[in-house]
């Protein structure tokens, strides 16, 4: 059976084909971000990031969202921009290219996604296994000397 995997090398393996259908969108403000890395003498970045997101609380009057989330649901999310990358690139941008002080960065947590999910994937905060997706364009930030 062909699995989905993160990155060239990455080891994580998502989930088969052949699992559910992604659906969605949904809603969601991402709310905390981790790097995932491999090893752990010395764990390598793998410019890859592991975001929780949980969805918006709407107003049904207005049509617009709050800024409250329902805490119940919360997932656990990756961004498809960084599929790609390694721990030597970034969005296609070999790191070892950037000018001192400039570094690969996560999606914001604030940031509002639209997130696509399907059963499957890892154990999210309420116990269920869920994949869930969504976009956003990474940054590359620093000063320049």
């Amino acid at each position: 059976m062909d699995l989905l995997h993160i990155g060239g090398n990455n080891p994580y393996t998502m989930i088969p084909f052949s699992r559910g259908k992604f659906v969605g969108p949904v809603a969601c403000k991402i709310t905390a971000v981790s790097p995932i890395t491999v090893g752990d003498d010395p764990p390598v970045a793998q410019n890859i990031f592991k975001y929780t997101v949980q969805a918006l609380v709407w107003d049904q009057e207005n049509y617009v969202a709050s800024s409250d989330t329902y805490t119940n649901q919360e997932f656990f999310a990756l961004n498809m921009h960084e599929i790609g990358n390694t721990p030597t690139t970034a969005m296609g941008v070999s790191i070892a290219s950037l000018p001192t002080g400039f570094s690969f960065e996560s999606a914001p947590v604030g940031a509002g996604v639209l997130v696509w999910m399907a059963p499957g994937g890892a154990v999210d905060a309420n116990g269920f296994k869920t994949l869930a997706i969504f976009q956003w364009p990474n940054q590359f930030n620093g000063t320049c000397e």
